[in-house]
């Protein structure tokens, strides 16, 4: 019979930061949707195609423009609502916010559950050390995912 080949503690680490990694390179759209100030950018252009698309000007960045999705028919000078923070312009509107909660929380959900299988199999060693991680890491993970979903909601 063949033996199942199995996951080495390694691996499962390195997967879970290389998660992570994908779960921050959507942080700055993410922290403008959930924490952004909520102010109005003037289109400088927009494009029509799959969509309306549009090149904004907001008045905390006017040496920069940012895309976001215009309103059908939108042309230059056209206000159009967006939450800015830091160096990011999103739409304020509930889509946006939505997928930064969601992507962000599917994001902890697999660091977490690739953190989890990694003590799991150092669980079975017996140590001390990794009973104990057994205990820590599901509850740092679900008060993570908790802190996020309640911070996000919070400012819908």
């Amino acid at each position: 019979m063949r033996r199942r080949p199995r996951l080495e503690v390694g691996w499962l680490c390195a997967a879970a930061i290389i998660a992570a990694a994908a779960t921050v390179a959507m942080v700055n759209s993410s922290e403008a949707a959930l924490f952004g100030e909520r102010t109005t950018g003037v289109a400088q252009s927009c494009i029509e195609h799959k969509g309306t698309g549009c090149e904004v000007v907001i008045p905390e960045r006017p040496d920069r423009t940012f895309k976001v999705s215009g309103p059908d028919g939108a042309h230059r000078g056209t206000r159009i609502a967006v939450r800015y923070r830091d160096n990011a312009a999103v739409n304020d509107d509930f889509g946006e916010r939505f997928a930064a909660v969601a992507f962000l929380t599917i994001g902890l959900c697999i660091v977490g559950a690739l953190l989890i299988t990694a003590v799991a199999r150092l669980r079975a060693r017996k140590s001390p050390a990794a009973q104990a991680l057994t205990v820590a890491v599901p509850i740092i993970f679900v008060s993570c995912i908790l802190t996020n979903c309640a911070a996000g909601l919070a400012h819908l």
